[in-house]
Formats: C-alpha cells, sequence, structure tokens
C-alpha cells in the first residue's frame, strides 16, 4: 500500500489536528469542572 508523499502528509496532519482538538476538549472540559475544586484546595 504505497501512498503519495503528499497524501501521506495529509493524513498524518489530519491526525493530529484530531488529537490536539480532542486533547483541548478534554482539557478545557476538565478545567471547567474543577475550577470550584481548584478554588476551594488553594491551587
Amino acid at each position: 500500500m504505497k501512498m503519495s508523499r503528499r497524501r501521506s502528509m495529509a493524513l498524518l496532519s489530519l491526525v493530529a489536528l484530531a488529537l490536539a482538538s480532542t486533547l483541548l476538549f478534554l482539557y478545557l472540559k476538565s478545567s471547567s469542572d474543577q475550577s470550584s475544586t481548584y478554588a476551594d484546595s488553594g491551587i
């Protein structure tokens, strides 16, 4: 299964973008959920 360099780079950037957006979503979700916890613990 040989892909062109351009197509493989596009696929790689797509995967990286999906991973980054997933991590960002989880980070924002957890930070909004635990904002009161951080304030209570004094961190």
